[in-house]
């Protein structure tokens, strides 16, 4: 429940964030969902299998969520710098990741597939616990603690989303951009762990 705490604390700062993020969606990435005649334009390939434009905007929408969410979550920074809009080179970074991310995830869970390698949220679970993500040490976080991951936040937000999502609690905008900044770490997470099995695979072999 500390996540929650902590934002529930900062709660002037997220309305203004919120309210920054909101605008800069109206003003600047509406524009994306219409820029293709058909949502079911693609923007590659890979060994003949087509990568959504939809499924890349959603991604995109969730990196661009999460880096939001780390930058609040970075106390090296002031609140007016935690608060400030996204400059044209840190767009720029978030475009280049979300592309970065999008084709990486698709050909790992492809191989993986092909291997018959898989990554079980109790996996995941362990990798948490142990700190043994790369990613997730290099980044600052909503769930980072002095001691590494917190887990008991992470299971407090799922649950407290479902709860909202059930109808049972009132919406919650700032729940919502924790929970989805979640699930783009953990496509991260996943991915590194997909990575690291095929590697092992491929010296094993």
């Amino acid at each position: 429940m500390a996540t929650l705490q902590k934002l529930r604390n900062m709660g002037p700062l997220l309305v203004i964030f919120v309210g920054l993020a909101l605008f800069a969606f109206i003003a600047g990435d509406a524009w994306r969902l219409f820029q293709s005649d058909s949502m079911e334009a693609t923007v590659g390939t890979i060994d003949e299998d087509k990568l959504s434009a939809a499924d890349f905007q959603e991604l995109y929408n969730e990196c661009e969520n999460a880096q939001r969410m780390f930058k609040m979550a970075d106390q090296r920074l002031s609140d007016e710098q935690r608060t400030a809009p996204f400059t044209e080179e840190e767009l720029a970074y978030i475009r280049e990741e979300a592309w970065g991310v999008f084709p990486q995830l698709a050909v790992a869970e492809k191989q993986a597939k092909e291997l018959g390698i898989t990554v079980t949220g109790e996996e995941i679970m362990d990798i948490l616990n142990n700190n043994s993500s790369e990613y997730l040490n290099s980044i600052y976080h909503p769930f980072r603690t002095q001691t590494g991951f917190s887990t008991d936040d992470l299971n407090s937000v799922i649950a407290a989303y479902n709860q909202m999502m059930k109808g049972e609690e009132e919406y919650d905008a700032n729940l919502a951009a924790l929970y989805n900044t979640w699930k783009y770490m953990e496509k991260r997470v996943k991915l590194e762990a997909l990575t690291n099995k095929q590697v092992k695979l491929i010296e094993n072999a």
